[in-house]
């Protein structure tokens, strides 16, 4: 099996305290040898759960976004 990676291999961020490009995955900067395991153990979007997706039909077998009103009956 591949193990499939979220991004190109040459995608950089930058150092939450150098401003510096690094790698994502780094443990430490090489710009300014910070170490960044405390930095992302408190990125609260690394940790959070994912909400999850409610993708039922309709009883009504009317299929129509989420968020949209209620979709009225046809005209006569």
């Amino acid at each position: 099996m591949v193990a499939v990676r979220p991004g190109p291999p040459d995608a950089r961020i930058p150092c939450p305290l150098c401003g510096d490009l690094i790698h994502p995955v780094a443990g430490k900067c090489k710009h300014c040898k910070a170490d960044l395991t405390a930095y992302r153990a408190t990125r609260p979007a690394a940790n959070a759960p994912l909400p999850a997706l409610n993708h039922t039909a309709p009883s009504n077998g009317q299929i129509h976004a989420p968020t949209a009103h209620a979709v009225p009956p046809p005209h006569d």
